[in-house]
């Protein structure tokens, strides 16, 4: 009996499909096939995939909205703050950057001559410390509070800073400040910044505090009290530190799935402890030498008890070992607990276990609403003052007992199941049932086919499927499309195949070495851990601070860039020693722990996004290597060959997108199912398969797939060969991997020197008769997405299309230097590249030490110049109003509008084209226009480009069907349908195309939509 089977192959930016008859693998019967191409789920070119880089297409949107929303906030702050002064008479109603200039100039002509140079650069500083010693004038005073009230400082938050890795950065320079105005006998902050000189090191290059801005704020209102009356203060103080609360992330909570629609249960939850603890004593079971048995009651009661956590056998992990369970439960001799595994410790009651860490045997007789009110106070206290002393006065510790209490974590993480089902559960575990029984008798539907059959898939959004990885949102949302239109043409198919990317590249034995070391390393972790304990203090040390310890070890604790020696103190607290990765992560997208090592922050920052080779002088680099050489562990061989680096090479694309695959064919077989109320229909069919990428591959080149495209290897260069995966997939079987298997080596070896298919069937005449007729569908943009403009800044017209804009030094082209607007400064650039005896200044000034610098007419230092303004031709256009109008170059193009002109006798001579923006699309809408009109200066649309969209067209006679890549005039781009060559490669084959609207006129251009099958539609725009 024949099947209909739809094979399936997901990639990254692509969806192979086949849809094909099979007869028990006698004969089998391609019906149709193709490839669904789009732009991957990244902000990234082909090319920057390949090197490593790209981040999801929303990252850079959410910034933007972020600091948008931050801007706003911070305007709307002054524009309160502005309010307040000027109601109080301390400043004008109507404040301009002028105003305060003037206010600075009569407050420098004040102090002596010798002192304005440097003055001149703080005079808010200086108002705001002279604000503490005598009455200011009300403006002078109103000057010195708008500019406190600019920057707030950071805000510590106890528990965002046990999350934040970089949190230590921040508090260790606020540490450094602290001490450096002790030290100077500043009172404030405001008067310590008025003491420093800006050119020698800017001011605002500090992290500084919000408790030092508030501390400044108190002192000058209670030394100006004349002028700022108590209501004034808290006004001041509201308009100037007022916060909200940070949005809740409780929407982003997994869901049960035993009661989908609730959320998973927090293990800071009693259930959730109580509900870990018998699933492991259920699992748990007595080794007698080899001979296992259940424990007996006794001993489960036992279990049970130390388990609890109350009684103080648990370590600071809320964890015990198997070992020490086992002789508090009274085992005999020559008995051991097992787990069926390798592990050797077992999850106690940790909510407990603090508990009576705090508490002491005063925890036991503490009621369950005490424990809970002390557990809120814990997961709800942000301020580390508050905390200490709610727990002093609340709860009645000890200073000492206070601070150590105050440091302690809740557990962070969630249960696999939500409270609902818990409640559910917990009863027959209590009873010693296996918690795999125990879901078959509450929740037995977990186990049928679903009564729910969908006839088409519907939005990936509206399944419920959790899912936040864009790449695979967008693979998964471009099957759908294909999927559906197999059914509506072909029926639903009786089964669907769908390719699983696994490494099958490992023999048993090398997997079971992997095991190993993976057991090795995590005990290597738990001895780690505990030394963090005894020598950092730090009870409950997270992954981060393993790895740091782990690569401390490796380096000796010697940072291999400068040489300086550090301790355990010094890698755990303060923000002095960072993970730094050898070869840049967005360079090489590896996070492994072959490719980290330690740094200290300063050399961490000097290094920044490149290679070891590419920062440090010859001598320096050599010194590196010979600290490196001296590195200890397994991987201290690979680390050297990678500071030996001195190219970052692109990490394997294959194999990044065998990882990307693999995600996406796990949650593609779960989306698939809704067709059919599972992997097994109620019938107890099987309509869902997974195949393994090295069983494809095999196949593949079985029956002849890689000849039909190449010379016996995969030809990637053709978008077609997605379609020749799917096929495979599609028609791998049990019974012809096992064929393959079995073939004899010489027959293989032969088959392949002749290039020929190694099983004998019509499969590959079909596929050859078939190539062409393959579809390809490329998604095509339609909607008004994206960025509205270019980033930059320009300035305003110096003469037609000439504007003037800041650009870095190390960003310019030689021939740029020229245009560098201010004489001096150029002058200057110009003087330090004769002086290097260098013209190209991205090379001359990559290193920051070579800068060039600005003096006065005396020789002095006036600055360091790191950025000049430029002259530019460019045409822009005006956003925003008012003092937020802006000059900025139009961003990406969104659709290319062509109209036909006509003669006097109605016979079509030429088209014109209009290009329309992203931001004029945005803009048109906004207003209910269309995007394009349908007629322009009397000449009707012929038709509109996108990206994406598909024409047919002659050139020198011969003719192309070609996808359209990009959008403008006089000119616009377009490649072969089929074509999976970079722009590169097919420029050199004179594949890569770029008409005018002349040229695509005499060409007898014209445009097709495709469906997601690839068959082409005459357009009709």
């Amino acid at each position: 009996m024949k099947q209909r089977i739809l094979g399936l192959d997901l990639g990254i930016n692509s969806v192979g499909w086949a849809i094909v008859d099979d007869d028990n693998d006698a004969q089998v019967d391609l019906l149709d096939w193709g490839s669904r191409i789009f732009a991957p789920g990244l902000a990234a070119t082909t090319e920057e995939i390949v090197s490593g880089k790209g981040e999801s297409r929303c990252a850079e949107r959410r910034l933007k909205r972020a600091q948008r929303i931050a801007y706003r906030r911070r305007r709307q702050h002054k524009d309160e703050l502005t309010r307040v002064l000027s109601g109080s008479g301390l400043l004008p109603e109507q404040v301009s950057p002028e105003f305060f200039l003037q206010i600075d100039r009569a407050f420098l002509a004040g102090l002596p001559e010798d002192e304005q140079k440097r003055a001149a650069h703080v005079v808010p500083y200086l108002l705001r410390a002279a604000a503490l010693d005598r009455p200011l004038e009300p403006m002078q005073l109103g000057r010195a509070l708008y500019h406190l009230g600019q920057r707030r400082g950071y805000k510590s938050n106890r528990k965002q800073e046990a999350k934040d890795s970089e949190a230590g950065v921040v508090l260790s320079q606020i540490a450094e400040l602290k001490e450096a105005i002790r030290n100077s006998g500043a009172r404030t902050l405001g008067e310590y910044f008025s003491t420093l000189d800006p050119e020698q090191r800017r001011i605002r290059t500090r992290y500084t505090e919000r408790g030092m801005f508030e501390e400044e704020f108190r002192k000058i209102c209670a030394a100006q009290r004349p002028l700022i009356s108590e209501a004034l203060e808290r006004a001041l103080y509201h308009a100037i530190f007022f916060q909200r609360k940070l949005k809740s992330c409780k929407h982003l909570i997994g869901f049960c799935r035993l009661e989908p629609e609730e959320r998973r249960c927090s293990f800071q939850d009693p259930l959730a402890q109580r509900f870990r603890i018998l699933q492991e004593v259920n699992h748990l079971r007595v080794d007698g030498r080899g001979v296992l048995r259940p424990l007996t009651e006794e001993e489960r009661q036992k279990v049970l008890t130390v388990l609890d956590g109350l009684s103080g056998e648990l370590n600071a992990q809320g964890t015990i070992a198997l070992s020490a369970l086992g002789r508090l439960a009274g085992l005999r001799r020559g008995e051991k607990f097992t787990l069926g595994d390798e592990d050797k410790k077992v999850y106690g009651n940790e909510l407990h276990a603090i508990l009576f860490r705090v508490f002491g045997a005063r925890a036991a007789a503490m009621k369950e609403e005490e424990r809970q009110a002390f557990f809120h106070h814990l997961a709800c206290m942000e301020k580390d003052d508050a905390l200490r002393r709610i727990l002093r006065t609340r709860w009645g510790l000890s200073e000492e007992a206070a601070e150590k209490a105050a440091h302690i974590s809740l557990p962070d993480d969630y249960c696999g199941f939500s409270r609902k089902a818990l409640k559910q559960l917990l009863p027959d575990l209590e009873s010693g049932i296996a918690l795999s029984t125990v879901i078959k008798l509450k929740y037995p539907e977990q186990f049928q086919a679903s009564e729910r059959v969908l006839e088409f898939l519907p939005p990936l959004d509206e399944t419920g499927l959790q899912l936040r990885n864009p790449v695979v949102h967008r693979t998964l949302t471009e099957m759908r499309q294909v999927v559906n239109a197999v059914i509506r043409k072909y029926g639903k198919p009786d089964l669907i195949r769908l390719e699983l990317a696994r490494d099958l590249k490992n023999s048993s034995k090398d997997r079971e070495n992997i095991t190993r070391r993976n057991r090795l390393r995590e005990k290597e972790r738990e001895r780690i851990a505990r030394e963090i304990a005894q020598e950092a203090g730090v009870e409950k040390p997270s992954r981060r601070d393993i790895l740091k310890v782990m690569l401390a070890e490796e380096c000796d604790y010697t940072c291999p860039y400068t040489g300086r020696r550090f301790s355990m103190r010094d890698l755990l607290h303060g923000g002095l020693v960072h993970i730094e990765h050898i070869v840049p992560y967005s360079r090489s997208m590896d996070d492994s722990f072959i490719n980290k090592t330690l740094s200290c922050r300063d050399a961490n920052a000097e290094k920044g996004n490149r290679l070891p080779f590419e920062v440090f002088s010859p001598e320096a680099y050599r010194e590196i290597l010979e600290r490196v050489r001296r590195f200890k562990g397994p991987f201290a061989e690979a680390k050297l060959e990678r500071f030996k680096m001195q190219k970052a090479e692109s990490r394997d694309f294959i194999e990044r997108n065998l990882n990307d695959t693999r995600y996406a064919s796990k949650l593609a077989t779960e989306y698939l199912a809704l067709l059919y109320g599972g992997r097994w229909d109620r019938n107890g069919v099987l309509r869902l398969q997974c195949s393994a990428g090295g069983c494809t591959a095999v196949v593949r080149r079985a029956w002849g797939g890689n000849y039909l495209l190449g010379e016996g290897e995969k030809e990637r260069g053709d978008f077609r060969h997605h379609a020749i995966d799917a096929l495979t997939v599609a028609v791998v079987s049990p019974a012809i991997v096992k064929a393959v298997a079995e073939m004899p080596k010489e027959t293989v070896r032969k088959a392949i020197e002749e290039k020929q298919p190694l099983i004998v069937n019509s499969l590959y005449t079909q596929a050859r008769a078939k190539l062409d007729a393959a579809g390809i569908s490329h998604h095509t943009i339609n909607r008004a997405r994206g960025a509205f403009h270019k980033e930059t800044i320009y300035s305003k017209s110096h003469g037609g299309d000439l504007r003037h804009v800041r650009r870095r030094l190390d960003t310019l082209e030689p021939k740029t230097v020229a245009e560098i607007v201010d004489v001096a400064i150029r002058r200057a650039v110009e003087e330090k590249l004769a002086e290097l005896k260098m013209t190209d200044p991205r090379k001359a000034f990559k290193d920051g030490g070579n800068l060039p610098v600005l003096r006065d007419r005396q020789g002095r230092f006036v600055n360091t110049i790191r950025s000049v303004r430029v002259r530019q031709n460019v045409k822009t256009r005006s956003i925003g109003e008012g003092d937020r109008k802006r000059e900025v170059a139009n961003g990406a193009n969104l659709v290319l509008a062509i109209y036909a002109r006509h003669d006097a006798d109605g016979r079509e001579i030429g088209w014109d084209g209009e290009v329309v923006t992203v931001l004029d699309a945005r803009l048109r809408l906004q207003r209910n226009e269309p995007v394009f009109p349908k007629v322009k200066e009397g000449n009707p649309l012929k038709f509109t480009l996108r990206k994406g969209d598909v024409v047919r067209w002659s050139k020198d006679g011969q003719e192309y069907l070609c996808v359209i890549r990009g959008i403008s005039l006089p000119q616009f781009s377009c490649m072969p349908i089929n074509d999976a060559r970079d722009v590169k490669t097919l420029k050199a084959a004179g594949l890569w195309f770029t008409p005018t609207l002349s040229a695509a006129f005499r060409g007898k251009m014209e445009k097709f939509h495709t469906t997601p099958l690839g068959e082409l539609r005459r357009a009709n725009d």
